[in-house]
């Protein structure tokens, strides 16, 4: 299965795959790349069902916690992807790619852009130059704070200083 991955063939490593499965319930390395396959066709369904089965015998293993992670995010399952990721940071507080996960999940599923920009610059400051994703979160980092600078822009616009407040006469 892994060898007909390798060479884009994906039906026939699936199949290869499933059927090491049937043969080896309990084996991680199996399962996380019946995962991973499942996640890199969008199958988020089939992917959490094959880190559930790993979860069972390893609760605390860090690559099934994070590809859980994207799973829920994958099913719209928010609150649960993000308690995921920070369970993996409860375990793991250095984890890089939990810290990217949430950048990500807060600017892009849910919006809080508070938020993802706190994950964005922690992310930031644990990685090395040069970093595969250290352009694309700098990028994320000026687009948020821009958006952000904008939206206070705004909102004093239409809210004025409480000293510009109208005098009020009676007669």
């Amino acid at each position: 299965g892994l060898v007909e991955h390798a060479t884009d063939h994906l039906g026939d490593a699936g199949k290869h795959l499933r059927n090491a499965a049937k043969l080896e319930k309990g084996h991680i390395e199996l399962q996380l790349n019946l995962a991973a396959f499942a996640l890199q066709i969008n199958d988020f369904n089939s992917a959490l069902e094959h880190l559930d089965m790993i979860a069972q015998t390893s609760p605390e293993h860090r690559l099934m916690l994070l590809s859980k992670g994207v799973a829920l995010r994958g099913l719209k399952q928010f609150d649960e992807s993000e308690a995921t990721y920070k369970s993996l940071l409860a375990l793991d507080p250095s984890n890089k790619e939990a810290r990217y996960n949430l950048c990500v999940l807060n600017q892009e599923y849910t919006q809080k852009m508070d938020a993802a920009l706190m994950w964005c610059k922690d992310f930031l400051g644990r990685i090395e130059d040069g970093h595969a994703k250290q352009k694309e979160v700098r990028n994320r980092v000026s687009g948020m704070e821009a958006a952000l600078e904008m939206m206070r822009e705004s909102t004093q616009q239409e809210n004025p200083a409480d000293g510009a407040q109208e005098d009020e006469t009676t007669e």
